[in-house]
C-alpha cells in the first residue's frame, strides 16, 4: 500500500512540474530536488531535509498539490506504524478521508 501512495506521490509532483515548468524534471528544478525526500519516511528525515523538503514545496508547487499527495501518503504510512488494531483502524479512516479529499 505504501508502494502505491509512492508511485502516486511521484505521479503528482511530475505533473505538477511539467504544468509549471512546461517539461521533465531538471537537475535545477525544484520539485525534482526534492524527489527523494517526498518518498522517505518522515521520521526519517532530518530537520535540514524538512527545511529543503518545505522550501522546494513553497518554490515548486503553487496549488499544494503535492504537499496534499506528501501528507496522504504519509497517513497511509501511520497505519502500519499503528501500536494496536483500533489505533490502526482509526488511523485507516483518516487515510481514506485525506486520499479522498486529495
Amino acid at each position: 500500500m505504501v508502494r502505491v501512495a509512492n508511485r502516486c506521490i511521484d505521479g503528482v509532483r511530475r505533473r505538477v512540474q511539467n504544468t509549471t515548468l512546461g517539461h521533465r524534471g531538471r537537475k535545477a528544478d525544484p520539485l525534482y530536488q526534492i524527489r527523494k525526500l517526498l518518498l522517505t519516511g518522515t521520521e526519517r528525515v532530518e530537520e535540514r531535509g524538512r527545511e529543503r523538503m518545505l522550501l522546494g514545496l513553497r518554490a515548486g508547487d503553487p496549488d499544494d498539490e503535492v504537499l496534499g499527495a506528501w501528507l496522504a501518503k504519509e497517513s497511509v504510512r501511520d497505519v502500519y506504524l499503528a501500536e494496536n488494531r483500533k489505533e490502526a483502524h482509526d488511523l485507516l479512516a483518516v487515510a481514506i478521508y485525506r486520499c479522498d479529499i486529495d
